[in-house]
């Protein structure tokens, strides 16, 4: 059985401290209710420990299903995947009888969404945080993956992210895996290195100025202990670029490709700490 009931059941010195801390108690009438409350709050324990295990259980099943809608929509987007008579419900709504009838033609040869990504990226939060040179790579982003690995104190987020041939940066693709901590603290803790073909690049720009954070220092490890200031301000970008690519960008991208979410009808996500994002429940 998973259940871990409570600590003072498991812990005899800890339960004898209570029993005694009771019986001090000068009142009877006290001690009385006292022992009530601690049945009561056992039990509540115990009950509070059956529904982390369930919940758990819940959201690791739940999350293996939407990371293959994420994969199977990342795919669509990207035209890796014919579209099925499933995909295209209702699809008459959308189109004048003229262009229903090129419809089978153009099934067979689809196109990617041009800068689906970027466009979601654009739309969300982050956006201010983008240097220009940021949105010109992002252009070229063509792919974006998450795969999510829960605990009971924390989540691992592995991220891939795609890119077409550019001028900017030799990869194709980059990897990087974040940790969500119970206190819903985001750290990187694993990335590829950027390789840029120029020498004069955001991370050269940061040392002349450290101000100039760009995107792509989501893909830099940073020592938890170093606390140097321009690191303390890394840091806290990597938190914020990576609570909104796991929490909004990646589950919402299709609104906001489409720019109707305006936090509305938002995914909600729930976090290794078990509270759920407010920011995407739909607000009555």
């Amino acid at each position: 059985m998973l259940h871990q009931w409570s600590h003072w059941e498991f812990d005899p010195k800890l339960h004898e401290d209570i029993v005694n801390s009771i019986k001090k108690i000068p009142s009877i009438e006290q001690r009385l209710k006292l022992i009530a409350l601690k049945t009561r709050w056992n039990q509540m324990v115990k009950l509070s420990s059956i529904f982390s295990d369930e919940f758990q259980l819940l959201r690791t099943k739940y999350n293996t299903v939407f990371t293959k809608l994420y994969s199977k929509m990342d795919r669509i987007q990207g035209g890796v995947d014919k579209l099925t008579e499933d995909d295209l419900r209702d699809y008459e709504h959308y189109f004048t009888k003229e262009e229903l009838e090129q419809k089978d033609k153009l099934l067979l040869n689809l196109k990617p969404i041009p800068h689906y990504w970027y466009k979601a990226i654009r739309h969300s939060e982050i956006s201010k945080l983008l240097l220009v040179e940021d949105k010109k790579i992002l252009k070229k982003l063509t792919s974006l993956l998450m795969d999510t690995k829960i605990d009971y104190d924390e989540s691992i987020h592995e991220l891939s992210v795609f890119f077409a041939k550019n001028k900017y940066i030799e990869n194709d693709l980059l990897r990087v895996t974040i940790k969500e901590t119970s206190q819903g603290v985001y750290k990187v803790i694993k990335a590829d290195q950027v390789k840029w073909k120029s020498p004069e690049n955001p991370g050269t720009r940061f040392l002349e100025n450290p101000k100039h954070i760009s995107f792509f220092f989501l893909f830099v490890v940073i020592d938890t202990l170093d606390d140097r200031p321009e690191m303390i301000k890394i840091k806290e970008f990597q938190d914020t670029v990576s609570r909104s690519l796991v929490n909004d960008i990646i589950p919402n991208s299709f609104e906001l490709f489409l720019e109707v979410s305006k936090n509305k009808n938002k995914m909600p996500v729930v976090h290794s700490n078990n509270t759920v994002n407010e920011s995407s429940v739909q607000k009555e």
